[in-house]
This record gives C-alpha cells, sequence and structure tokens, in this order.
C-alpha cells in the first residue's frame, strides 16, 4: 500500500489485476474517488490539468465510465476536487510557518519559501490549483480568501514592527502574495531556468530549487524596503539570523 501526495490510498498491485476485481475493489471500497484524483495527477504533466478526461481516468484506474461520474458530475468536478486538496495542504504549511515564527520579517520570508516550495515539490498539484478554466475557478475563490488570509496576518504584524505603513495592511498582502506566486508559477514552468544568465547545461532539481528560495528571499527583502514607513527604525537582522529560514 501507498499513499500519494493529496493522502489517496492505492492497492500497489491495482494495475496488475483484472478489471473486473479492480471495477468491484474500487467502488465499494469506497477508494474510487481517491484513485481518480491520484490518476488525474498523474497524467497532468502530459495532458495539463484542463486536458485529463473523465473517460482516460476511467481506464486508467480500470473502472466503467459510469462509476467515475458517479463521484464526479463532471470534469470541471474532478479539477476543483483535486485543487481543493491542494489549497488544503497549503494552507496547513503556511499556517504552521506562522505558530513556528512570530518575528514579521522571518514571517514573510518563511512564508514566501514555503509557497514556493510547495510549488516545486508538486507542480501537478499547483498546476491544479491555478491552471483551471473560469467554469472551475468560481468555487475555488474561498480557498483563494484562505492563501490571501495568511499574507494578511504577516502583512498585520510587519505594520507592529514598522516594515509596512499603517492602513496598507490589505494592500501589502496582496503584493507579497502576487509577487510570490509569481516567482513560483515561473519556477514550476521552467521559465526561469536560464535567467539571468544562459547556461549550456540545466539546472539540477535541488540547484532549480535552491535558486528559486534565493530568490524568493532577496525579492522579499526588496519588497519591505519600498513598503516600510519613511521614519522607520527597522533595518534587515543580522545574517547570522537569516539560518532559521533557510531550506
Amino acid at each position: 500500500m501507498f499513499v500519494n501526495l493529496v493522502g489517496c490510498y492505492l492497492p500497489a498491485n491495482m494495475a496488475a489485476r483484472p478489471e473486473s476485481v479492480r471495477n468491484t475493489d474500487s467502488y465499494h471500497h469506497g477508494n474510487l474517488r481517491g484513485a481518480l484524483i491520484a490518476a488525474a495527477l498523474e497524467l497532468e504533466p502530459e495532458h495539463g490539468p484542463l486536458g485529463v478526461s473523465l473517460r482516460e481516468l476511467s481506464r486508467r484506474v480500470g473502472v466503467s465510465h459510469a462509476a467515475a461520474y458517479h463521484h464526479f458530475a463532471s470534469k470541471e468536478a474532478l479539477v476543483s476536487a483535486v485543487a481543493e486538496q491542494g489549497f488544503a495542504i497549503l494552507v496547513a504549511q503556511l499556517d504552521a510557518e506562522l505558530d513556528g515564527e512570530t518575528d514579521a520579517f522571518f514571517s514573510l520570508i518563511a512564508l514566501g519559501v514555503t509557497y514556493t516550495r510547495f510549488a516545486i515539490h508538486n507542480e501537478s498539484l499547483f498546476r491544479f490549483m491555478y491552471g483551471t478554466s473560469p467554469s472551475t475557478a468560481g468555487p475555488l475563490e474561498a480557498h483563494h480568501t484562505e492563501v490571501l488570509a495568511r499574507f494578511r496576518t504577516v502583512a498585520d504584524r510587519a505594520i507592529v514592527d514598522e516594515l509596512v505603513k499603517r492602513g496598507q495592511g490589505e494592500r501589502a498582502a496582496a503584493q507579497f502574495w502576487s509577487t510570490v506566486h509569481g516567482l513560483a508559477s515561473l519556477v514550476v514552468s521552467g521559465a526561469l531556468d536560464g535567467a539571468p544568465r544562459s547556461r549550456a547545461t540545466k539546472r539540477t532539481p535541488k540547484q532549480r530549487e535552491r535558486r528559486a528560495l534565493d530568490l524568493v528571499r532577496a525579492t522579499v527583502v526588496g519588497m519591505l524596503f519600498g513598503t516600510r514607513p519613511p521614519d522607520s527604525k527597522w533595518r534587515p537582522h543580522p545574517p547570522g539570523r537569516a539560518s532559521r529560514v533557510e531550506p
């Protein structure tokens, strides 16, 4: 037995079992929904989040098309379900960072690092969360609000510590989130692999992640210099303090 990143359990020998057996077990044991979500994530790199069909997922899992529709009324419903699980995981990770770091400066860096690392380690899930069509994006608005609320929490801390001007919490939260998300999206798409200088060879996954997180830290610090009040006494912490947010 193994578990994928969204907590969907699949028997390890499922692929080798007769279709009739897989149909019965998948449906009656209640794991078909999870199996379809896991299959959607496996097929996403080839088809994209909107190119995955319920019919193809049904064939991959080994059930009838009708059985898949019992759990998802449409492809849009499947896309939303995958995205919702992704947001649940992301929000839980952001909350853990907020609980573990109370300093506003390092809270913001930790939030940016966690967000970007999540995207790097869960590229297909991240694309399901944000690569949806207008018909599937609507139901996810509440989850967008949840994520923004975490950045607002840090922005409010930053106001208290004079890193952000008073009355600018909502604007600062949107700036922080959009900047971190944009960088994470560029990393996931591979657009930053050769920037700012061309490379003869591609970076290794570890090099790619380390560089992305370094960019996040540098970007956050640069933003804070632009958002702090004119009379703020805040200055970046000594370099030794940065060890708390190293990957």
